[in-house]
């Protein structure tokens, strides 16, 4: 009776504090609470055990739940909120097993309880996806999702349309081909499925699920709920579709351009060659008639130059023959087969001018869609639209003129901004539905309060004009700046920097990245956005975190990969980790940590505030057949410019991936409205931060730019008015008038960007954008940037310390690029894919690696940095990038799973 009575209190106490009660545990607490002595007797057998857990459940009503009941159990508590849905599997076991215990409940082993607690949320996320799909139902008018043919092709075969990336592959009629067969394609399917491909792009989700889709074949997403793929699949279509129509006309822009260099080429070729046959053949000709000149200027008579009369007539008709005007409009015409090609690719796209030129050029070409035999001519009257290109009409009757002249000057109007396409991003017209509530009159008291304001500007820098030689022969005199250090300054610093170097030695990059992780967490940001059967243990997904962001930072390649992680890793297990934890938006958020912990402990405050960002591009390789890469001419070679952004503390806030022929600085007023941390209020670069309509933009939304002139004094003055100021003579007066008839719609273009529901380089990569009213918002841009430059400029030239700091800034960021270059050394610093997306979470990658550096230079060489009066915190002598890497089981020591 007493060993039965001790049996109870034992299994008592262990269902009070423990959540699974077995005869291991039972066999280790018997003990707990007697003195050892030789006659303890020992604990009873296991069939005892079970008979008395068996008899003490049915005594307190203790009731197991099993399979259904249990899952039906776990919706209910989600639904009451007292479990959390959102926290992780192993905190959500044990929340649920002491909830279990403490309802009287028999709690099962853990793996039951897991599996029965995913059943759970896979039917509340079931139920969340049916609630959404009904939403989306209601706002895209559609009566029912699964009677669509695209629903009802993946719910019956797992099957949907998937297209390979609309950036791979080289500009040509291949390409545009593809592109134009997909096009097709989505449009008969959105059709089929009565969807409409506006109000999908309209949708703020859009680009998300389509990077859900496009990110995963369909085998892994037969994985998934059904609705949450069918939810996902009309935004794909939609987002391709729009995706395909940008690639046939960027085919298009390239194709148009090539055709018309090598029109020109082809006429000057000709008309060199004929010259120089012109010279050979009329050459003693020449040397008698410049004889026979100075015979008739020593004489005082023209009687000398009799004989040559029929000479000059000649050389008359044949020097036209050579600039002949129309040669080149002849030489187009032995392209139309070629410019045909072109137009049977713009069958279905829907074009639309905004001027009258544009209008004008937009009627005659569906003549050239007509797709008429070449030796039928075009309506006389219809040449009379193209009136504005000074053709002579007698040529552009001939279609082999007419069609080549119209598809040229349309690819001219698609890419200034006159010409829009419905449905694309690149080409689309972004001044559409502006309502702007700006009355007139307040536009013109803003312009001449503007005004005011650059007369003030002018009148200070004339009054210092006559203490300071600020303007030599008409122009500005821009003083070379002095050297921020004094020669022998900067032999101590550099001695200083070797002898930090020695002190420092080398540091594994893996080092770092650990040392960095310990204080601000980053690598936990590196997790599944999905519940799986199956996860990595803690550990190996540290591990795995660590290896792989240094190999895709350091541009090492996925099999180099496996081979740095060792044994036990596969090509591809790195590529799942890849897909699945490394993701954009993971990376966003770890580089976001690592960012805000450096704010919050103040590390860059010795070397600036940090509400200034430097910016400058580095030209890198990418693949030749890739829509976004381009030649450049100081590389010699295909590639993409990487674009920083680097604050005055020390760390990059962005990186971007731009084309080498967009303007580096479209991109600058979103990084200074939405930075990852902290409030930038300036930036500052180099010629490209010269844009006059960055400049207008920036002051309405709020933001300050500066820039870097190096040759002020050839750079054009606006003035308030005409009249000459501080004897300068290269200026201009601005045109208010533009201003204020341009300002209600820039205010509302400007307040879009500042919301963030327009990108701001969809405003400042465009020549020319037109309101409702036909006035062109672009130049009303650009002539209130020349407003904003010239205060600046006249600013910059009187004010040495000014010119100063945007030199030390400028050369922070071309440190930044060599810093850069140390680290992506990879490949030859060449990108190693054609997938954007890709590109862009290697440059991530990057960006938390430089970063991590930084971070690590001041927190654990903090003294050593004072002590060594750096400049900057940017060192990375010390880091060892090169070599063999270990994982040593120290580093990841406190990041297990925890017990149960």
């Amino acid at each position: 009776m007493v060993r039965r009575r001790r049996s109870i209190r034992v299994i008592e106490r262990l269902q009070r504090h423990s959540v699974w009660v077995t005869y291991r545990k039972f066999r280790q607490a018997w003990f707990i609470g007697r003195p050892p002595h030789h006659d303890l007797p020992p604990a009873p057998s296991e069939s005892t055990f079970r008979r008395l857990w068996t008899s003490y459940r049915l005594s307190r009503g203790v009731q197991p739940l099993r399979d259904a009941h249990l899952v039906v159990w776990i919706v209910v508590q989600f639904a009451r909120g007292t479990l959390d849905y959102s926290l992780p599997m192993v905190p959500l076991l044990q929340q649920a097993s002491r909830l279990l215990v403490s309802e009287d409940h028999l709690c099962p082993a853990p793996y039951p309880l897991q599996r029965a607690i995913a059943a759970a949320k896979r039917i509340l996320r079931q139920q969340g996806s049916r609630e959404r799909l009904q939403r989306l139902e209601k706002s895209l008018g559609v009566v029912k999702f699964e009677e669509m043919p695209l629903a009802q092709r993946w719910s019956s075969a797992q099957e949907f349309l998937h297209y390979p990336l609309a950036t791979t592959g080289k500009a040509n009629l291949a390409k545009m081909e593809a592109e134009h067969r997909i096009y097709h394609e989505i449009s008969e399917t959105l059709v089929s499925n009565r969807l409409d491909a506006r109000t999908l792009l309209r949708h703020p989700d859009c680009e998300a699920r389509f990077g859900f889709i496009q990110r995963h074949y369909p085998s892994i997403l037969s994985r998934w709920e059904k609705l949450t793929v069918l939810e996902a699949l009309p935004f794909y279509l939609a987002w391709r579709l729009q995706e395909s129509i940008d690639a046939i006309l960027t085919c298009f822009l390239r194709l148009a351009q090539w055709v018309r260099k090598r029109t020109q080429g082809k006429v000057d070729e000709d008309r060199r060659n004929e010259s120089l046959v012109l010279l050979e053949r009329t050459g003693p000709k020449f040397r008698a008639l410049k004889e026979a000149f100075a015979l008739a200027l020593s004489r005082g008579n023209a009687a000398s130059l009799r004989p040559f009369e029929r000479f000059l007539a000649r050389l008359t008709n044949e020097t036209a023959a050579i600039v002949d005007k129309w040669r080149l409009q002849r030489i187009i015409a032995s392209r139309g087969f070629y410019t045909r090609k072109l137009a049977y690719r713009l069958v279905g796209l829907t074009f639309e001018g905004h001027d009258v030129h544009s209008q004008s050029l937009l009627k005659t070409l569906p003549e050239v869609l007509r797709f008429a035999q070449f030796k039928e001519n075009v309506p006389f009257a219809l040449t009379k639209e193209l009136a504005f290109l000074e053709v002579p009409r007698h040529l552009l009757v001939n279609r082999r003129v007419f069609e080549p002249v119209v598809l040229l000057t349309l690819a001219e109007h698609l890419a200034s901004g006159k010409v829009t396409v419905s449905l694309s991003a690149k080409y689309r017209n972004v001044a559409e539905g502006l309502s702007p509530e700006m009355a007139k009159e307040r536009a013109q008291r803003w312009t001449g309060d503007r005004r005011g304001y650059l007369t003030k500007a002018w009148e200070r820098f004339e009054a210092l004009a006559v203490e300071k030689p600020l303007v030599k022969n008409g122009r500005l005199k821009l003083r070379r700046p002095p050297h921020l250090l004094l020669s022998w300054e900067d032999e101590r610093h550099q001695e200083l920097h070797r002898k930090l170097m020695r002190k420092l030695g080398k540091v594994s990059i893996l080092k770092v990245l650990s040392r960095v992780h310990r204080e601000t967490g980053f690598l936990d940001e590196f997790r599944l956005d999905r519940p799986a059967p199956h996860r990595l243990a803690e550990e190996e997904r540290m591990r795995l975190a660590v290896g792989v962001l240094a190999a895709l930072g350091m541009n090492m390649g996925e099999g180099e990969m496996v081979s740095v992680l060792g044994r036990g890793n596969s090509l591809g297990q790195i590529r799942n980790f890849l897909d699945d934890y490394l993701t954009k938006e993971n990376l966003e958020r770890g580089l976001q940590r690592i960012l805000a912990s450096y704010d919050e402990r103040g590390l860059g405050k010795p070397w600036g505030p940090g509400d200034k960002v430097s910016v400058d591009g580095k030209v890198i390789g990418a693949f030749e057949k890739n829509l976004l890469s381009r030649y450049h001419y100081r590389r010699g070679g295909h590639g993409r410019v990487v674009y920083w952004f680097r604050r005055d503390d020390g760390v990059a806030t962005r990186v971007k991936a731009l084309e080498n022929q967009e303007w580096e600085s479209w991109y600058v007023p979103d990084e200074l409205l939405r930075p990852l941390t902290g409030k930038l209020r300036e930036s500052c670069g180099d010629t490209q931060s010269q844009h006059l309509a960055l400049w207008g933009l920036i002051e309405l939304v709020g933001r300050k730019v500066t820039a870097r002139f190096r040759r002020a004094s050839q750079v054009l003055l606006y003035t308030p008015d005409r009249r000459a100021r501080a004897g300068l003579k290269r200026f201009q007066p601005v045109r208010w008038t533009l201003i204020a008839e341009c300002l209600p719609c820039m205010m509302e273009l400007a307040e879009r960007v500042r919301k963030g529901t327009l990108p701001a380089v969809e405003v400042l990569r465009r020549w020319h954008i037109f309101d409702l009213h036909g006035h062109d918002l672009a130049e009303g841009f650009r002539e209130l940037g020349k407003v904003s430059r010239t205060e600046f400029l006249l600013r910059y030239t009187a004010d040495i310390w000014l010119q100063l700091k945007c030199q030390k800034m400028c050369n922070d960021a071309e440190n930044w690029n060599s810093f850069h270059e140390a680290i992506f050394w990879g490949n030859g610093g060449k990108l190693r894919t054609n997938d954007v997306r890709r590109q862009e979470e290697t440059l991530l990658a990057l960006t938390i690696l430089l970063d991590s550096i930084v971070y690590d230079n001041i927190s654990t060489y903090g003294e050593e940095l004072k002590v060594a009066e750096a400049r900057s915190p940017v060192l990375w002598e010390h880091i060892e990038v090169y070599g063999r890497y270990a994982f040593p089981r120290e580093q990841f020591e406190g990041v297990h799973r925890p017990e149960l």
